[in-house]
C-alpha cells in the first residue's frame, strides 16, 4: 500500500466493526462513493446484517489455537517461529499482539 496513492486503501479491523459497526459501515460507504451513502442500503437486511454480528467473532478461534500452542510441541515452535518473523510488522499496521501473550507461558 505505500506505493498507491493516499486514500486509495481503507482498513478496517473486525474488532473494530463489530463493536461500531454502523459508525465504520457508513465510513466504509462514504470511502466507497456509494452516492445516497446508508440511505442506498435496504433497511432489512442492513438490520438483519447488524442483529447477526458476534460482539467476539474470534473468541472460538483463539481459544482453540491457545490450546493448541499450549498442547502441541510443534505447534508452539511454529507459533514462536511466526512472532519472531512477523511479529513486528503485524503490531506496526494493526495493533495486534501476534505473541497473544503465549510465549510468557512458557
Amino acid at each position: 500500500a505505500k506505493f498507491l496513492p493516499s486514500g486509495s486503501t481503507f482498513t478496517l479491523q473486525l474488532e473494530n466493526l463489530v463493536a461500531e459497526p454502523e459508525k465504520h459501515l457508513e465510513a466504509l460507504v462514504k470511502w466507497l462513493g456509494f452516492q445516497h451513502g446508508m440511505n442506498g442500503f435496504d433497511k432489512t437486511l442492513l438490520k438483519e446484517w447488524l442483529n447477526s454480528l458476534q460482539a467476539d467473532p474470534n473468541k472460538k478461534y483463539e481459544e482453540a489455537y491457545r490450546t493448541a500452542v499450549k498442547d502441541d510441541a510443534a505447534v508452539r515452535k511454529e507459533h514462536v517461529r511466526l512472532v519472531e518473523e512477523f511479529g513486528e510488522r503485524v503490531r506496526a499496521v494493526s495493533g495486534y499482539e501476534l505473541s497473544m501473550g503465549l510465549l510468557d507461558e512458557q
